[in-house]
């Protein structure tokens, strides 16, 4: 029986190659939300049929044709439902949906428990263009989805994983060299935290201090209207979402506390394609150093070289001067202004 060769294509990136044989143990891959599985075997790359699915659990498992044991299981699949497709014998790319043409039993409607076998349906899926390669995919030698010119096309490379095997692996030049970037489709990044209090502010260099207790997280190049999750050690603590010039920002609401932080972003596309996790970005707040305001004392509300008797004089109505204000009760004479500065009103 001929393996047949998977792609796990989220976006427009192939993040993941397997090659399922059925003398094998079953392939177990994570499932990723939106993600297109693509099965293709032979000369011609087409997708196989007669495979049979089932759910087990949260889990759907892919059997191949005459085996009742899986070959391929997708792990969490139905907490993040995908499509598995195939290439037709025309070169279109189809959905695999139920042999009895019942919605119910399609791959992603099945309950648990639920076995179905399936087909590639008679309508015609998204195709697949336009698609770069993660250095992951490369890597397994086992395959890689690429385009040739407008056309799509599948590229299998030989890895060696299967010594056993005698094909010879695709030369060094035959393997198109593919774009990689750091999008929703492939790894998340930070690009700046950003300090906005205190007397140095700025850019904060990895693993600094900062006095600021809500810094500003921020990153390009992204698609726009993509959704970036922010996490801080392990918790998500808001999103953002990235504007039209590919950019986008997140200040916390609620001030973080002293201590060590780590910032790890996660971003999902429009399609519904999801990066890999950010390398978590260290900021150690310190707000202990930030100085405490000082108390005012009357002199700082005055204009500079000022003195109370010489403001008060400037200050009250003509029909008052500062000597009227002064109580002839005791032999010192205290000024009600001095009661004013310490009692905040005059005596009566």
């Amino acid at each position: 029986m001929v393996d047949v060769n998977l792609a796990v294509v989220s976006g427009q990136r192939i993040i993941q190659a397997e090659s399922l044989s059925a003398s094998s143990n079953p392939v177990t891959i994570k499932a990723v939300k939106g993600a297109r599985y693509v099965l293709a075997e032979g000369d011609k790359l087409v997708g196989p049929q007669n495979i049979t699915v089932k759910r087990s659990g949260k889990n759907l498992w892919l059997m191949l044709e005459g085996h009742d044991q899986p070959q391929l299981i997708i792990e969490n699949y139905y907490d993040h439902p995908g499509e598995l497709i195939g290439r037709g014998e025309a070169g279109d790319w189809h959905n695999y949906s139920s042999a009895n043409a019942d919605r119910a039993e399609d791959p992603a409607a099945l309950q648990d428990g639920e076995m179905s076998p399936v087909l590639l349906s008679q309508e015609n899926a998204a195709q697949l263009e336009n698609l770069s390669v993660d250095s992951n995919a490369l890597a397994m030698g086992l395959i890689a989805v690429g385009v040739l010119g407008t056309a799509a096309a599948l590229v299998f490379i030989t890895g060696d994983n299967h010594k056993d095997d005698k094909h010879d692996a695709a030369p060094p030049e035959a393997i198109e060299e593919l774009p990689t970037d750091d999008t929703a489709n492939g790894k998340a990044l930070i690009d700046n935290i950003t300090d906005d209090v205190g007397a140095e502010q700025g850019a904060i260099a990895p693993e600094a201090t900062s006095d600021d207790s809500q810094p500003t997280l921020s990153g390009s190049g992204l698609q726009p209207d993509s959704s970036v999750e922010i996490s801080d050690n392990g918790s998500v603590i808001g999103t953002a979402v990235v504007d039209a010039a590919g950019n986008w920002q997140f200040t916390p609401e609620a001030p973080l506390t002293d201590g060590q932080h780590e910032f790890v972003v996660v971003v999902t596309d429009p399609q519904g394609a999801v990066s890999a996790p950010s390398d978590p970005a260290v900021v150690i707040i310190d707000t202990s150093s930030v100085p405490a305001a000082e108390a005012l004392s009357m002199e700082d509300l005055l204009p500079a070289d000022s003195d109370l008797m010489s403001w008060a004089q400037l200050s009250l109505p003509e029909e008052l001067n500062a000597e009227s204000l002064v109580s002839p009760v005791n032999d010192h004479t205290s000024n009600t202004l001095d009661d004013l500065s310490s009692t905040g009103h005059f005596p009566v």
